[in-house]
């Protein structure tokens, strides 16, 4: 993500900040990070209520291995991009 930040001039011709208003940045930075992740989960469980209640049942080693397969693959796939990446 930076090579990319980096290519397209994002980075170099970004704002500076003064040394006082760097704090209040990253912390402001870091609340809206927060709030990011906990709005996916928030999706997340709404989708999965959804699919529950219009979907037939599936056996519980379905449902069981199914969310680890998942989560597995995507980190599987960041890995590899992030070690292409270098």
């Amino acid at each position: 993500m930076t090579s990319i930040l980096a290519q397209s001039n994002l980075l170099t011709n970004a704002p500076k900040l003064s040394k006082c208003n760097q704090p209040i940045a990253r912390l402001f930075f870091n609340i809206g990070v927060e709030i990011g992740q906990i709005l996916f989960i928030v999706a997340v469980f709404v989708i999965w209520a959804l699919l529950n209640r219009i979907l037939v049942r599936l056996p519980a080693r379905v449902t069981g291995y199914a969310p680890a397969y998942a989560i597995g693959i995507v980190a599987a796939f960041w890995t590899i991009e992030r070690i292409a990446g270098f």
